[in-house]
């Protein structure tokens, strides 16, 4: 499984000049919910954070900027990497406080920090759902980055399309039912 690490090496070996941490973070924390909304999966399996400003990553927490993109993470997808690339595109030229409040005004986190006073710590994990459904919600109204059309028979393998289209069959069921009426 990819590690937030792999993506944070794989931004810096694009080329794109990090500003800080908070940045990294964010653009991470953007990826995963882009990569739930596109695929319905995540990138990586570590959970993010709603803290005081805004979405973390515990393993990236004081990570040397400097010390990102030395490797070549192999691991990622042309899927994963279209997904990433899309999100430095559209939130990439701006910088950590910036995002930060963009997330403060979404759903996710807002959910994930119910309860606590603006500067009050927090570290409950944002839900994967709510990220799924929030950014989904967005790319249906024609908001947020467009990742371009990636597919390789490296990516998917049968058994995986078989399930994830039982799933989508099972999930819109329903609606064209309504439709074939």
């Amino acid at each position: 499984m990819v590690t937030p690490r792999d993506v944070a090496d794989y931004i810096a070996g694009t080329g794109f000049t990090l500003t800080g941490e908070m940045q990294l973070q964010k653009l991470l924390y953007y990826v995963q919910a882009w990569s739930l909304a596109w695929d319905g999966s995540p990138v990586f399996d570590e959970s993010i954070e709603a803290w005081t400003d805004g979405p973390v990553l515990r393993s990236i927490r004081h990570v040397d900027l400097t010390s990102l993109g030395h490797h070549v993470p192999t691991d990622l997808t042309q899927s994963q990497r279209a997904t990433v690339d899309a999100v430095l595109r559209h939130y990439g030229n701006h910088g950590g406080k910036y995002l930060s409040g963009v997330t403060h005004g979404e759903k996710p986190w807002r959910q994930a920090r119910q309860g606590l006073a603006a500067d009050e710590p927090g570290s409950t994990p944002i839900d994967p759902a709510t990220m799924m459904r929030e950014y989904s919600t967005q790319a249906a109204q024609g908001r947020g980055p467009t990742r371009r059309a990636t597919f390789t028979a490296a990516d998917h393998d049968r058994a995986d399309l078989l399930h994830r289209g039982a799933r989508i069959s099972r999930q819109w069921s329903r609606a064209m039912a309504l439709l074939a009426r």
